[in-house]
């Protein structure tokens, strides 16, 4: 039996982080002192993704048997099985014929590099003397993904041709849900080869001192809260001294008509980046409440949500199959039918924390500190609190 994708060990030096840490070797150690990093929707659905379409191609069944299951907690949809089978379908046609051996989500050692690097692929097609194909599938439609150099499946490339004899390399992306969704690149065993060389480098640059570095590679990288060059992009971008002692008000900021035609260009141009590191700086923030450190002005309340219905078996016994519409209707709907009787079927669940200024009238959620949590664990005897950050 495969596992599942959340079960698989990482390494630090991982194929899907290579264009990042390639690019910033500052990164990796920079991570280890980040947050640790929430898993989006789209990446729990990307997970599903991935877990049907190896259950499709392990099991040798259409992804549409599995509609209605549910992988990682996500359920496969008729939408989702769809697009999966593109996958699925180009991986069976890619594999036949004569001396092709087919690799599903196999782990490579990478250790003949570097100790500490492996990984493991969506699928690979191996014919000896000839060419090796590297296939990936990206289910997210944000960004296209080209194959062309890319450090990922080149990566992987490495690990499924270490002990082979093959004539060159074929990377191909599966993208399902973007407009061109089948996309290959060919490249040759010398350029492997030299890739191979440039990893290595690369490895040997995280474990030494460095300036982090910005770019493209930023996008996920868990570090950007932290990241003083990220503070120093956004810095240079808005023109505002983040370490001024005077507050920052809204006056200090240019106002759009002032700015200059090359100023809105590189304004807009690193807009995105920018956004990105504030929305990285309240996660870290929200983090580090969480974890019971003050932040002046700032305090956890009990997020708002909306209300549910608890028990839909009773409320259908009720009201029959008015309260569907193929699925259960809204609460406006529900409303409709039932009247004021609805709310003996509602229930408000409780929310989850969320950062506010200290001013909002929300009471703050008590939240224990790392040094109370360690003088109240349980047969504690230890009173050295120099390793905790207070």
């Amino acid at each position: 039996m495969y596992n599942t994708h959340s079960d698989r060990a990482h390494s630090p030096w991982g194929a899907s982080s290579a264009s990042r840490w390639m690019a910033c070797p500052a990164s990796i150690k920079m991570q280890e002192m980040a947050p640790p990093e929430k898993e989006s929707p789209f990446a729990a659905e990307g997970t599903c993704a991935h877990e049907l379409a190896e259950a499709a191609l392990v099991q040798e069944k259409p992804c549409s048997d599995f509609i209605g299951d549910t992988f990682e907690g996500w359920e496969v949809t008729e939408e989702m099985a769809e697009y999966v089978q593109t996958y699925v379908d180009y991986v069976r046609k890619a594999s036949e014929g004569e001396n092709k051996d087919v690799i599903i989500e196999e782990r490579f050692d990478l250790s003949h590099i570097r100790e500490g690097m492996f990984g493991s692929n969506d699928a690979c097609i191996m014919e000896q003397y000839g060419t090796l194909e590297v296939i990936d599938l990206k289910y997210g439609k944000g960004v296209t993904v080209s194959p062309e150099e890319n450090k990922q499946l080149m990566y992987y490339a490495i690990g499924a041709a270490h002990g082979g004899d093959f004539k060159d390399v074929k990377l191909t992306i599966i993208q399902p849900r973007v407009e061109d969704p089948i996309k290959s690149w060919t490249t040759s065993m010398d350029r492997l080869r030299k890739f191979e060389g440039e990893l290595g480098v690369a490895v040997d640059a995280t474990k030494v001192a460095s300036d982090p570095v910005v770019g493209d590679h930023c996008r996920f990288c868990r570090a950007k809260a932290i990241c003083s060059a990220k503070m120093d992009q956004a810095r240079e971008i808005a023109k505002v001294d983040f370490q001024a002692t005077v507050p920052i008000a809204k006056e200090s900021l240019p106002s759009p008509e002032s700015l200059t035609v090359e100023n809105l260009h590189k304004i807009l141009r690193h807009s995105k980046e920018v956004t990105d590191w504030l929305k990285s700086v309240q996660e870290y923030a929200k983090h580090r409440l969480e974890n019971g450190h003050y932040i002046e002005g700032y305090k956890l309340v009990e997020g708002r949500t909306n209300r549910k219905i608890e028990n839909e078996e009773e409320l259908h016994m009720a009201y029959g199959d008015d309260i569907y519409n193929k699925k259960l209707k809204t609460l406006k709907d529900l409303k409709a039918i039932a009247g004021k009787d609805l709310d003996q079927f509602l229930y408000k669940p409780k929310g989850g924390p969320t950062m506010v200024p200290e001013d909002d009238k929300r009471p703050a959620i008590e939240v224990e500190s790392a040094q109370d949590a360690l003088l109240n664990a349980p047969n504690n005897k230890s009173d050295n609190f120099d390793n905790f950050d207070f």
